[in-house]
């Protein structure tokens, strides 16, 4: 229900991120100003020595404390530091860098007891970098971007910026967005199939646990998860879609979706596309076989020009539709490596850039009994691909009918293990 109404929600607010937000901005009118009355008494209570941002709840803490501090996690997410006399942020702990996302450096922590703070990075009488000391501390690309962060010779005071807008402004709404993220975070993180509940730290900072504490078991999870989480990441910056954050978890613990025989009287179609922009080339392949895992025909075939991954991809389903559709085969099984394409000739998306090939593809498929789309792993979809690849390679086209083509005998020997 709080989800948003593009999102498929009703577009409720969430009351307890609401919440947090308020508190939220009690919490950066005291970072804002810290000589203000109330500023000042909750430091010399809660946090004498220390900053605000990495106060503790403490003992017996006030009702009104406890409030504010609860809302901490808004603040912490929603800044960084913007480097300036550097006395006051720490290297390894404050968010500091202009790499988004984390903020932080993710280079080996130097434990060397001098380099606490970034003031021990620059030199005090050239007002710059130490560039050797910065280039021994962090990584190459680390090192590259602090040494472009450029340095006031007026040395003003380090501040805390807001990054909840483009404007740098602390709003509520901003606020509110972070702290439901927040929430959403901790609710998906409850329920992960890994052994580390009770871990109340950021996801970087809980590599160092997992892999230390985890069993073998957790940690074939992590990294099958991480990977997950990746891909995902990349389909949604790239393609704009991805899986919704339960199902990275899901697909992680889900075997491996192996390449099986079809049942019997079905066929099934294979097929692949591949582009090289390295030889502007673009090629297909193609393979049925029948429940005994027998070829019944294979074609490779290099298209007329480099076309883009997607669009190789619907021609190579094209073509095996085809194909089928010219062997009279009653029941197939199309199975593509491409899960857009899958799930866009699911979708019947005839109104997309490649809408009319789809087309073609569905009025095809109404001289079958029965035609299903699947999609298939790359990793086992290795006898399409490798008829792409030898029409790529040789730039010849191939058909073959009841015969094994011998480019792929070995693939398809895996296949049947």
């Amino acid at each position: 229900m709080c989800k948003q109404k593009a999102c498929g929600g009703m577009g409720f607010r969430n009351l307890q991120a609401f919440n947090k937000a308020m508190l939220a901005k009690q919490l950066w009118r005291i970072v804002q100003n810290p000589q203000s009355h109330v500023a000042r008494v909750l430091k010399s209570r809660y946090f004498p020595t220390g900053d605000i941002l990495n106060a503790k709840l403490g003992n017996s803490p006030s009702y009104s404390w406890r409030s504010i501090h609860s809302s901490l996690e808004v603040i912490r997410k929603g800044t960084r530091w913007r480097v300036g006399n550097r006395k006051l942020i720490h290297i390894w702990d404050d968010k500091w860098l202009p790499t988004p996302f984390t903020y932080k450096p993710i280079s080996p922590p130097n434990n060397t007891p001098q380099f606490p703070m970034v003031s021990s990075l620059i030199d005090p009488m050239t007002k710059w970098w130490r560039v050797n000391l910065v280039r021994a501390t962090f990584l190459p690309f680390e090192a590259d971007t602090i040494l472009k962060i450029p340095l006031s010779h007026d040395l003003p005071e380090d501040k805390i910026n807001w990054l909840g807008n483009c404007r740098g402004v602390f709003t509520v709404k901003s606020a509110y967005h972070i702290a439901l993220n927040l929430l959403n975070s901790m609710s998906l993180w409850s329920e992960n199939p890994l052994s580390t509940h009770g871990i109340k730290k950021s996801f970087l900072d809980s590599i160092p646990y997992i892999l230390s504490h985890a069993t073998l078991q957790d940690l074939e999870l992590f990294f099958a998860i991480a990977w997950a989480v990746w891909f995902n990441r990349n389909r949604l910056v790239h393609e704009g879609n991805g899986l919704p954050p339960m199902q990275d978890f899901n697909q992680a613990r889900a075997p491996p979706s192996i390449w099986t025989l079809p049942p019997p009287r079905v066929h099934k179609i294979n097929v692949d596309g591949a582009s090289s922009e390295s030889d502007c080339s673009s090629s297909i392949g193609v393979v049925i076989r029948d429940s005994l895992g027998q070829v019944v025909a294979a074609l490779c075939k290099p298209l007329q020009a480099c076309f883009p991954t997607e669009l190789t991809e619907i021609m190579a389903v094209e073509q095996g539709v085809l194909l089928a559709q010219e062997l009279q085969l009653p029941w197939v099984i199309v199975e593509s490596d491409s899960s857009n394409v899958i799930q866009a000739i699911q979708e019947k998306a005839t109104g997309s850039s490649y809408g009319h090939i789809i087309q073609r593809i569905l009025q095809s498929c109404e001289s079958f009994e029965s035609c299903f789309f699947k999609h298939l792993s790359r990793n086992f979809n290795s006898v399409a691909h490798e008829l792409a690849q030898h029409a790529r390679r040789s730039g010849s086209h191939c058909l073959w009918k009841g015969v094994t083509p011998p480019v792929v005998a070995t693939f398809l020997q895996s296949d049947l293990l």
